[in-house]
């Protein structure tokens, strides 16, 4: 498992030969009250958990398209 990121340097062709299945994770990130008007997109995850119930963080973790 890794982050979409990854996807420009790891192919999952060199990964099956050896029987491992490489599978990329894509979070889908939402809004949410950051304690100002504007939303302010992909701060760090300590800005998450400052201003979220850990409720809703377990939500946000597992929130991700699988490919």
């Amino acid at each position: 498992v890794n982050a979409s990121g990854g996807q420009s340097f790891l192919h999952k062709d060199d990964f099956k030969k050896y029987g491992i299945d490489l599978v990329f994770l894509k979070p889908i990130l939402k809004n949410y009250a950051q304690g100002a008007p504007n939303f302010v997109a992909g701060l760090s995850i300590v800005d998450v958990l400052m201003h979220n119930d850990p409720s809703v963080i377990k939500g946000m973790l597992n929130d991700f398209n699988q490919f």
